[in-house]
């Protein structure tokens, strides 16, 4: 008898276009929501974190250590070698070439969220359960898109 409900509800769900077994979109903004609640209450503006991103992007020197202050992105280090992250086809400062690049943590909670409103195609994130922040976000914004598939991870997250 359970099997039969089972199977009722997901040719049911199969059959509404809203219904999704993966999450409805407001589920999507549920969880972001209180995952930056969670990041909010920490009250945290002054921290560190390594940042590796995965696309077709080259302009990006990756991996970084990326050092936040007063909620602001203000240097970025090569993880290895503690040295000022560098392009290295123009030997400039990453931060100083491509500032946009390297974001603060509630950046990440835009990314998430215009995803989100904007329906892409394929959208994964995993949140940091003590501190709320996004981990990891991988995306796709569109199905027959080519070179539009982004992942960022961010690990190594320390507090100063």
């Amino acid at each position: 008898m359970h099997f039969r409900k089972a199977a009722l509800g997901l040719l049911v769900c199969f059959l509404l276009p809203s219904c999704s077994l993966f999450g409805t979109e407001k589920s999507k903004q549920d969880e972001l929501q209180r995952h930056r609640e969670i990041w909010q209450e920490q009250d945290i503006s002054n921290y560190r974190f390594n940042l590796s991103v995965g696309c077709f992007c080259p302009r990006w020197p990756y991996p970084a250590e990326v050092k936040v202050r007063s909620d602001t992105v203000v240097a970025v280090f090569d993880p290895e070698t503690g040295d000022t992250l560098r392009n290295p086809r123009t030997g400039k400062p990453a931060l100083q070439e491509t500032p946009s690049s390297y974001k603060p943590i509630d950046d990440f909670f835009e990314v998430i969220g215009r995803a989100i409103d904007e329906d892409y195609h394929r959208l994964s994130v995993e949140y940091n359960d003590r501190f709320g922040y996004p981990k990891k976000i991988d995306y796709e914004v569109a199905e027959n898109l080519s070179d539009d598939q982004v992942t960022y991870d961010v690990f190594s997250f320390e507090v100063n």
